[in-house]
C-alpha cells in the first residue's frame, strides 16, 4: 500500500474518532467549525481520488496492452497455422520428389542394364570382326553370286553399321538424359528440403513469440487484479469519507427526503444490466461488489435527479469516471457515474429538483459501454436502489 495512503487512513481514523456520532463533538460544532471539518473532508477526498484515477489509468493503460497482445497471439496462432499448412504441402511435395528420384534412379538403373546389353553386342561384333579380319566385309561383298546380291548385302552392310552408329548414339541419349533428369530432381529435392526446414525455424520462431506474449499477459492479467484491490481499498476510504461529509453537512444542508420512492434517474430507459451486489466484474473478470445497478442508454441520453437535493460532487471519481453525488438529507444520497466528457450539467453546491437534467450518459472510467451506473447511499452506506426506486 503507498506511504500517502496509509496516510489518509490514520487521518481519517482520527478525523471520525473525533466527529464520530455519539462524542458530543459534532453537536457542538459551530458552522465555522463543520465548514472547516468539510473543507478538510473534500481535501482528503480530493487526494484519494487523484491517486485512484492514476489506478484507475494505470488499469485501463494494462487492459490495453492486454487487449494488444491478445491480438498479437491471434495473429501468431494465424501466423502458425499457416505456417503448418504450408509445411504439410512442403511434406507432400518432398515425397513426391522422392517418388520421383526413385523412379529415375530405376530408369537409370534399367537404361544402364540397356547401354551394357547394346555394349555387349558391340563388343561381340568387334570380336567378330577381329577373329575373321578386316576382310570379312569385302568377303561378304564379293561373295555375291550376282549384281543384285552384291546391291542387296550391299545395302545390308550399310544397315548393320547405321544399326551399330545408332546403338552408341542411343547410349549417349540416354546416359545424358537421364543424369540431366536425375541431377533436376536432386536439385528440387535439396531446394524443398532447405525450404521445409526454414518454414520449420519461423513455426518456431512464431510459437516462441507466442510464449512470451501469453506469459507478458499473465503478467499484466495479475497486476490487473493488484489494481482492481487497490481500487476497492480507495472506493472503500472514498465511502468512509463521504459518509462522515453527509453527516456534518446535515447540520448545514435542507433535509428535502423524508422517505418515499424515488425518481427513475434515465427517463425511457428501463432495463438493468447489471444489479446490486457481488458480481464477476465485466473488465476485471474477478468477483467484487457492485455498489448499484447499471442502466444501458446510447451516450448523450440525458440523465435525471433521483430526489431534490444538494450537488456534494461534480467530477471524476476513480473506477466511476465523470460522477455527481446529491446530497438529499434525512441521510440520502444518490451517485451518478460513468457520465460522458462534458456531460456534468450541474456544480458543486447546486441545488437541484426532482426529475431535473443533471447530466449526460458516458463510458468514462472502468466502463464496457455508455450506461449509468446509479447508486443510492443511505447513511454513506450502499444500499439496493431497487428498495428506493419507484420501478
Amino acid at each position: 500500500m503507498p506511504r500517502a495512503t496509509g496516510w489518509l487512513i490514520v487521518a481519517l481514523v482520527a478525523f471520525i474518532a473525533v466527529f464520530a456520532p455519539g462524542s458530543g463533538r459534532a453537536l457542538g460544532l459551530s458552522e465555522a467549525e463543520i465548514r472547516k471539518a468539510l473543507e478538510q473532508n473534500k481535501q482528503k477526498q480530493a487526494e484519494l481520488k487523484n491517486q485512484s484515477k492514476r489506478v484507475t489509468e494505470a488499469l485501463q493503460a494494462n487492459r490495453a496492452e492486454q487487449k494488444r497482445l491478445g491480438q498479437e497471439i491471434r495473429y501468431l496462432d494465424l501466423k502458425m497455422n499457416e505456417a503448418e499448412t504450408r509445411l504439410r504441402k512442403l511434406h507432400g511435395e518432398i515425397a513426391r520428389t522422392e517418388a520421383d528420384v526413385a523412379k529415375t534412379e530405376a530408369a537409370l538403373r534399367d537404361a544402364e542394364a540397356r547401354i551394357a546389353a547394346r555394349q555387349a553386342i558391340l563388343k561381340k561384333r568387334v570380336r567378330a570382326l577381329y577373329e575373321r579380319g578386316p576382310v570379312s566385309y569385302w568377303e561378304v561383298l564379293f561373295g555375291a553370286r550376282s549384281m543384285g546380291d552384291f546391291l542387296s548385302r550391299l545395302v545390308l552392310m550399310g544397315k548393320v553399321v547405321a544399326h551399330d552408329e545408332a546403338l552408341l548414339e542411343a547410349n549417349r541419349r540416354d546416359r545424358a538424359l537421364i543424369a540431366e533428369k536425375k541431377a533436376e530432381l536432386d536439385r528440387l529435392l535439396a531446394a524443398l528440403r532447405q525450404k521445409y526446414a526454414q518454414v520449420q525455424a519461423e513455426k518456431a520462431r512464431l510459437a516462441s513469440l507466442q510464449k512470451e506474449r501469453t506469459v507478458q499477459i499473465a503478467q499484466l492479467q495479475a497486476q490487473a487484479v493488484d489494481y482492481e484491490k487497490e481500487l476497492e481499498k480507495y472506493d472503500q476510504q472514498l465511502s468512509a469519507l463521504v459518509k462522515e461529509y453527509n453527516r456534518l453537512n446535515q447540520a448545514l444542508t435542507k433535509v428535502y427526503w423524508s422517505g418515499g420512492q424515488l425518481a427513475w434517474p434515465v427517463p425511457g430507459y428501463f432495463a438493468i444490466s447489471s444489479p446490486f451486489g457481488y458480481r464477476i466484474h465485466p473488465i476485471t473478470k474477478q468477483r467484487s461488489f457492485h455498489s448499484g445497478i447499471d442502466i444501458p442508454a446510447p451516450e448523450g441520453t440525458p440523465i435525471a435527479a433521483a430526489e431534490a437535493g444538494k450537488v456534494i460532487l461534480a467530477e471524476y471519481y476513480g473506477g466511476y469516471g465523470n460522477t455527481i453525488i446529491i446530497d438529499h438529507g434525512g441521510g440520502m444520497s444518490t451517485l451518478y457515474g460513468h457520465i460522458r466528457p462534458g456531460g456534468i450539467k450541474v456544480s458543486v453546491g447546486q441545488v437541484v429538483s426532482r426529475g431535473q437534467t443533471i447530466a449526460e450518459v458516458g463510458t468514462t472510467g472502468l466502463s464496457t459501454g455508455p450506461h449509468l451506473h446509479f447508486s443510492v447511499l443511505k447513511n454513506g452506506d450502499y444500499v439496493n436502489p431497487k428498495n428506493y426506486l419507484g420501478r
